[in-house]
């Protein structure tokens, strides 16, 4: 079952999976840069002491219960089980995804981007217990790195700004992947027309048998892969989610995927029990899940994204 969590999950394939020993857990990362000098005769070079770093991924419990009693289970036209726990594997997948992009710890009236105009609920999974999230590290954490797309539909210009942007960390799209809304992906990356994004791969002539015209889809841009997740949230005009609605803004995300970590300190865990008093079936799912990050969360440059995009 945990390895249908995987197969149903969009963000967590294109991530570095560590398996957690201990919780916290330090990632060791590697020795810092290497400083070259002229060196000249009978002199010698300037030494560099190797620095070193490490990220620490701190595990969150993720946990979901459902109850069903005898009477649903023996009237039901098909088994409650098999039904139930399919449900539980894509709204597992999911939520496993939405954590990775929209964890974060902020636990105040207002700040937190996934419930901007009020604080989130004491028991809200993406409230992180170590680093946030994907779409907090450009939205909060280095914000030079979001840029507004003006409310405006996106264009091809609003992509290759923020590639530009994250300069030597986007060189190679195959260390790339773009995380989007459905509305970004349809009425953004898909459409066709005067610099957007769409006249670029429509026709055969642009990218050959891959182009949109003869697909109907888009699988990359600029060689980037495109995954199109429900868990990348509509949001507000800064990019934040509002709790009580009007988010219909779309945005994306473009994430240099060796930065990231995934760490998972335990799989899934499905346990059931019956209560005899109530005639009822007690199934519960949960799993402990963390995210972290390479470098200083307030200069990376390694992640970024576009937002206040027309959808």
């Amino acid at each position: 079952m945990w390895q249908d969590f995987y197969l149903a999950s969009r963000v967590m394939p294109s991530l570095m999976r560590i398996p957690m020993p201990t919780n916290p857990f330090d990632v060791p990362l590697a020795l810092g840069d290497i400083t070259w000098y002229g060196a000249g005769e009978n002199s010698a070079v300037s030494e560099t002491t190797p620095a070193t770093a490490k990220s620490t991924l701190t595990a969150k419990e993720i946990a979901a219960e459902v109850n069903w009693s005898y009477t649903m289970d023996e009237d039901a036209v098909l088994a409650m089980a098999p039904a139930i726990r399919e449900r539980i594997v894509q709204s597992g997948a999911e939520t496993m995804d939405s954590f990775l992009l929209n964890a974060d710890a902020t636990s105040a009236a207002s700040g937190n981007i996934n419930s901007d105009d009020a604080a989130p609920a004491s028991n809200a999974f993406y409230l992180s217990s170590g680093q946030d999230g994907i779409r907090h590290q450009w939205l909060v954490d280095n914000t030079a790195m979001g840029n507004s797309a003006g409310g405006d539909a996106l264009t091809d210009l609003d992509i290759t700004t923020i590639l530009a942007e994250m300069g030597k960390y986007a060189v190679d799209p195959n260390k790339l992947v773009i995380f989007s809304d459905i509305g970004s992906y349809l009425n953004g990356f898909l459409q066709t027309g005067s610099g957007k994004p769409g006249e670029y791969v429509s026709t055969l002539d642009k990218i050959g048998s891959d182009a949109i015209i003869r697909t109907g889809q888009l699988a990359s841009y600029r060689g980037i892969p495109i995954v199109v997740s429900a868990s990348h949230p509509l949001g507000q005009s800064d990019g934040k989610v509002n709790s009580a609605g009007s988010n219909t803004l779309g945005s994306f995300s473009v994430v240099n995927t060796t930065m990231w970590y995934a760490g998972v300190l335990r799989d899934l865990l499905i346990e059931t029990d019956v209560d005899i008093r109530k005639r009822q079936y007690i199934l519960v799912a949960s799993f402990r899940l963390a995210v972290g990050t390479h470098g200083t969360r307030s200069t990376n440059t390694h992640t970024g994204g576009v937002y206040n995009i027309l959808v």
